[in-house]
C-alpha cells in the first residue's frame, strides 16, 4: 500500500492549487492527531480538520482531550510544508517561511481574511538576523531564535512594527503576528513516511512540543487494492467511482493520470472525481494501473487537466 500521506498530500495539492475549477467547493480534510507538550511532560490526542478558504490556505480547527476542546486558526500549504497558527482576537496574521537558495520565500495571510495569501521573498540564506524584501519594499523582518528553541521575529513594516512568535521545522519556518502580551500559537508540520508531523509553540512556552497528524482508520480504505484490479473502478469511502471512456478530465488518456467519476455523472457536470496518478511507470493504460497515487476534488463543472 503506498504511504497515507502521500495520497492526502496530493489531493489537498491538487485541491488547492487550483487544477479543479474555480467553481470548486470547500475541500475538508480531517486527521486524527497526537502530540506532547514541551519536554515530554503530558500528551493530548483527538481530531484536526481542514477547510479550504483560498487557492493555498485555509481555515484549521483542533478538538482534543477528553472534553473535546475545540481550537480555531488559519492554515498554509505550500509544496513541501504545512502552517497553522491560532489564538483568536490575539492572533492578527501568520507566514509560512521556506528557505531558497539564498533568498526566503514567504506566504502570508491574515486572521481576518485566511482565503487571501501573498507573498514575498526576503534575502538571506537562514533564519537569522534582520531580512530585508528583495524587490526593495521598506521595512525588513527580524528572526531571532530564543535558548529554548522557539523564535522571536519581528516585522518593521510601513504600516508598523509587529511581533511575534516561530518554530522551525527543517528548511521551512511558520510565525505568527499578535498581541504578545496575550495567548496565541503556532505550528509547522511536514511529511513523515505516512503521517504529517511537526512542532508548535506559543506566546507562554519557550520550547516547542510535538505534533503528529496520520489518517483515521488505518487500513480501513480498500482505495489501494481497487485500482490493482481491471482499473475501471474505484471505491473511495464506501462509493463507486468509474473511468470514463478513458479520458482525463475530460481529453486524451495519457499514462500518468486516470480520473474516475461517479455513475450517472458526465464531464459537463460532476459532483466528485477521484484522480488516479501513476508512479514511475510509462506507456500504463488504464487496465495496468498498480501503484497510483489519488485525490478527490468535487466540483461542479469539468476539472482541468
Amino acid at each position: 500500500m503506498l504511504p497515507k500521506l502521500r495520497r492526502v498530500l496530493i489531493g489537498l495539492a491538487l485541491c488547492l492549487a487550483g487544477i479543479t475549477s474555480p467553481a470548486i467547493a470547500q475541500e475538508v480534510l480531517k486527521f486524527q492527531v497526537a502530540g506532547q507538550n514541551p519536554g515530554g511532560e503530558s500528551g493530548y490526542s483527538g481530531t484536526v480538520e481542514l477547510t479550504k478558504a483560498g487557492t493555498s490556505s485555509g481555515t484549521i480547527r483542533w478538538v482534543t482531550g477528553t472534553n473535546k476542546e475545540v481550537t480555531d486558526g488559519i492554515v498554509i500549504r505550500t509544496d513541501k510544508a504545512i502552517g497553522a497558527a491560532y489564538g483568536g482576537e490575539a492572533l492578527y496574521a501568520m507566514a509560512v517561511y521556506e528557505l531558497k537558495g539564498k533568498s526566503i520565500h514567504a506566504t502570508w495571510i491574515t486572521s481576518a481574511k485566511p482565503g487571501e495569501a501573498g507573498n514575498y521573498t526576503l534575502t538571506g540564506s537562514d533564519f537569522k538576523g534582520t531580512c530585508n524584501f528583495t524587490d526593495g519594499t521598506a521595512g525588513n523582518v527580524t528572526f531571532t531564535q530564543g535558548k529554548g528553541g522557539l523564535y522571536k521575529v519581528v516585522w518593521d513594516l510601513q504600516a508598523g512594527r509587529y511581533e511575534g512568535i516561530g518554530v522551525r521545522h527543517g528548511d521551512v519556518l511558520v510565525a505568527a503576528s499578535g498581541d504578545v502580551k496575550k495567548y496565541f500559537g503556532v505550528a509547522a508540520y511536514a511529511p513523515k513516511g505516512d503521517d504529517i508531523a511537526g512542532v508548535w509553540g506559543t506566546t507562554q512556552m519557550t520550547s516547542p512540543g510535538k505534533e503528529t497528524w496520520s489518517l483515521p482508520g488505518d487500513g480501513a480504505e480498500p482505495m489501494a487494492k481497487a485500482p490493482a484490479s481491471d482499473g475501471r473502478s474505484v471505491v473511495f469511502g464506501g462509493q463507486t467511482y468509474q473511468l470514463m471512456e478513458n479520458k482525463s478530465a475530460p481529453g486524451q488518456a495519457t499514462s500518468e493520470l486516470r480520473e474516475y467519476l461517479q455513475p450517472g455523472e458526465d464531464w459537463a457536470s460532476y459532483r466528485k472525481l477521484v484522480g488516479l496518478r501513476m508512479q514511475n511507470v510509462k506507456g500504463a493504460d488504464a487496465t495496468t494501473l498498480r501503484a497510483p497515487r489519488w485525490n478527490r476534488c468535487r466540483s461542479s463543472t469539468p476539472a482541468a487537466s
